[in-house]
């Protein structure tokens, strides 16, 4: 039934051509319908399966079903259910947690877009160094210092600045900021 992407009519013509292959060597098998019922109740369709369910307790309680007849209720069943389209359909659990799932990835790649395209070159301009001796700009009303320790341009003072590793003063950081000036205006020259 895995194999057959669980349709019902083709599993049916297995069986039935498995029937008539040992009906032609004059052989019969006594659990066929024991197997068929297996066979129904592996595909993951919860309403083809509760009914195949009824159809075995019936046949348990003494209700007399042949391989033929189940077979016959079975496809129809099948049949039913995916012309309606509600064959192997998600419950409504794994509706709202496929909709959940799908809202999750899309906030996930949102979330993720912010730091990459639009909004990364909107900010591009925090990465360059300052060419001059000024260690502060005004931008969109707000003033912009350089720190030397992200090597951008930040809203706190380089000397308020709590990320972790070398301490700059105010005078290593004109120097930096002279010297990155200095090496852009070499290369510019010998261009």
């Amino acid at each position: 039934m895995t194999s057959i992407d669980y349709n019902v009519t083709t599993f049916n013509g297995f069986v039935r051509l498995q029937m008539d292959a040992l009906n032609a060597r004059g052989e019969t098998s006594s659990d066929i319908l024991i197997n068929l019922f297996k066979g129904y109740l592996a595909a993951p369709d919860k309403e083809f399966n509760m009914y195949i369910k009824q159809k075995k307790n019936n046949y348990e309680e003494g209700q007399d079903l042949m391989e033929g007849d189940i077979m016959v209720m079975a496809e129809n069943k099948y049949k039913t259910l995916a012309r309606s389209g509600e064959w192997n359909a998600p419950s409504r659990e794994q509706q709202e947690i496929l909709a959940l799932t799908a809202k999750l990835e899309t906030m996930t790649k949102k979330k993720k877009g912010k730091g990459n395209g639009e909004t990364n070159k909107k900010y591009e301009w925090k990465k360059v160094p300052p060419k001059d001796l000024q260690d502060t700009k005004q931008k969109n009303g707000k003033n912009y210092h350089w720190c030397i320790k992200h090597q951008m341009w930040t809203l706190h003072k380089p000397e308020d600045c709590k990320l972790e590793g070398k301490e700059a003063s105010k005078d290593d950081n004109l120097k930096l900021t002279a010297a990155l000036a200095a090496i852009e205006d070499d290369e510019d020259s010998v261009e």
